[in-house]
């Protein structure tokens, strides 16, 4: 604690009592401009006894320097508790990294906006890039006398290129593994061969111009292993356009936005998928450019587009290249006209599209759950359906459903739901196109049953209070004969 709050009055910033007379005078401020905010407290009077002010205090209770701050971060930003716990972690984690940030935690809490984002995320992204540069230090450290100094004379910039350098070479070498010789048992890696080279240099800025041109050459970059990592995941990400070296792509879900792009240093990548991507009427375009090395902040760039409108984008490090809320002037600043068009064209199905897999929950759900989520949205498709989302229902069906169910799952699940489209008896037999006739039976029981239902519910409320209900009942028959045929999806030829 010493160490932290050392440091902090040094920074002259506000005196640990001083700290917590300025949070208190806050809060009171606050429920006296918001008598709402009263009401959250534990005896809906005192705003001193608000539960976050008071789980506050308990986080903080070894360091109630940090206590105004955060109050401010709680209330003012609206940071939630867990962002608050992550920063704690990183301040009594890495107390040397205080002195290295661009202000105070304080002064950080008194911002609108820092780097055009909340101020408590651009605190953490700090924290992120100075443990980044640390951990990837060896590059200068590990070198001889003569060419360390001269790598420290250089301008920051050139320093900071040489780290994110190395980075690029340790990520290589964590995909790739270490090497070892099976007669000598030798390890060899990038790292180690680069190292080996280093004697040959005393200039830094030679150096510099070596080392990105050998990251560039390990980095495993090539256009055709990013497809196929998405084509792995698709439907949670998809391609809009690839031509000329560029790569522009949808990402749908957090899972398929830290497997595609974590190399990227951005908050997305670490659990705020929710506040840009994640969030309703969001999507998540992210574009590489394959004719810069991975070395280069523009190799890759992602760009949030909520509504319509652009609403975040960063580059590779993760600074701020907004400019315009509109998609097409935002796009073409960067990357040529042909692959703006074919973002922009698709912005409105994406969106439908991202909604669609959200709403299955793709990435988290069970089986059991994305069953039941399947068949409730196969209600609304048929042959007339868009094409794109019965090719996600495909792409789900084959590769979450098939072999991970039993047909007592599968029976039961459908027996409880209803068969109520075509194209739902269809993925009935595809995820079991062996279905005993007992069983069968037993299917469209539970089917005809749940019509009898629907038919009394649309002779009470009319046939056009759900036009899904009554396009099941007006299909009765042709959906009982699917089941069955055993006609499937596959049969059906989409």
């Amino acid at each position: 604690m010493s160490q932290i709050l050392t440091f902090i009055d040094w920074r002259k910033g506000t005196s640990l009592n001083e700290n917590i007379q300025a949070a208190k005078a806050y809060l009171t401020k606050k429920a006296n401009e918001d008598p709402e905010f009263k009401r959250f407290s534990d005896d809906g009077k005192d705003p001193l006894k608000h539960p976050d002010y008071l789980k506050i205090l308990e986080l903080l209770k070894s360091n109630q320097g940090y206590v105004y701050p955060f109050v401010r971060f709680r209330f003012e930003h609206k940071v939630s508790m867990e962002q608050l716990e992550e920063i704690y972690h990183k301040i009594k984690e890495n107390p040397g990294a205080i002195a290295q940030l661009p202000m105070t935690i304080e002064e950080y809490s008194k911002q609108t906006r820092v780097n055009g984002v909340n101020p408590a995320e651009a605190l953490i992204d700090e924290f992120v890039r100075i443990e980044t540069r640390k951990k990837h230090k060896w590059i200068i450290d590990k070198v001889n006398g003569d060419l360390r100094r001269s790598i420290k004379a250089l301008p920051k910039e050139s320093i900071d290129r040489l780290l994110v350098a190395a980075r690029v070479i340790d990520e290589a070498d964590a995909e790739s593994g270490d090497y070892v010789d099976p007669e000598t048992g030798k390890v060899s890696n990038n790292k180690i061969t680069l190292l080996k080279k280093t004697n040959a240099f005393t200039d830094g800025a030679k150096y510099l111009a070596w080392v990105e041109e050998y990251a560039n050459g390990v980095a495993n970059s090539d256009i055709k292993s990013k497809i196929n990592e998405i084509k792995q995941l698709e439907p949670e990400a998809g391609i809009l356009y690839s031509n000329g070296g560029y790569l522009a792509i949808s990402v749908r879900t957090e899972s398929a936005q830290k497997a595609l792009c974590s190399s990227a240093a951005w908050c997305i990548n670490r659990g705020s998928w929710g506040s840009y991507g994640g969030k309703a009427g969001a999507i998540q375009i992210n574009i590489f450019n394959f004719n810069l090395p991975t070395t280069n902040v523009q190799y890759i760039t992602g760009t949030t587009i909520t509504n319509g409108k652009v609403t975040a984008s960063h580059d590779k490090e993760d600074v701020n290249l907004l400019t315009t809320s509109d998609p097409t002037d935002h796009l073409s600043k960067y990357y040529p006209k042909e692959l703006v068009e074919a973002v922009v064209s698709k912005i409105e199905r994406e969106v439908k599209l991202k909604q669609f897999i959200t709403n299955l929950g793709v990435d988290n759900a069970k089986a059991e759950q994305l069953l039941e989520s399947v068949i409730k949205l196969s209600y609304q498709l048929d042959r007339e359906s868009n094409e794109a989302d019965r090719n996600v229902m495909v792409t789900i069906i084959k590769d979450h459903l098939l072999n991970k169910l039993s047909e007592q799952e599968i029976v039961s699940t459908y027996s409880k739901l209803g068969v109520l489209s075509e194209f739902s008896a269809r993925v009935l037999n595809s995820l079991f196109p062996n279905l005993s006739k007992e069983t069968k039976d037993k299917v469209i029981d539970a089917t005809s049953r749940i019509m009898t239902q629907l038919k009394t519910i649309l002779a009470r409320t009319g046939r056009d209070y759900n036009p899904t209900l009554t396009n099941a009942v007006d299909h009765e028959d042709e959906i009982i004969e699917i089941i069955i045929s055993g006609d499937s999806i596959t049969d059906a030829g989409f």
